[in-house]
């Protein structure tokens, strides 16, 4: 069992607009050990190019990703400093 699977979800995916949704699955959100969440991009060399706070009970939100560039990211949704899951992202224009 893979729990990283559908915690979240990134669209579009892959990405050609200026912004990103974000769906988090409620069962995440509900966790009350979590506290803010923290959504980070990561770039193809592994590098932090954007990080985004998210509030505790947020399930969806619009992010913008029009600063980065076309390529493949590893988005990281973590918490009180644990990562609770990974996505790869590519975005081309």
């Amino acid at each position: 069992n893979n729990p990283t699977n559908n915690v979240f979800k990134l669209y579009p995916n892959p990405a050609s607009s200026q912004e990103l949704t974000i769906h988090i699955d409620a069962s995440v959100i509900n966790d009350a050990v979590l506290g803010n969440l923290n959504l980070s991009f990561y770039n193809s060399v592994g590098k932090l190019v954007k990080v985004q706070s998210m509030a505790k009970n947020t399930t969806q939100m619009a992010i913008p990703i029009n600063h980065l560039p076309n390529g493949i990211y590893t988005v990281v949704l973590s918490t009180n400093n644990q990562t609770l899951a990974a996505q790869k992202l590519t975005i081309i224009r």
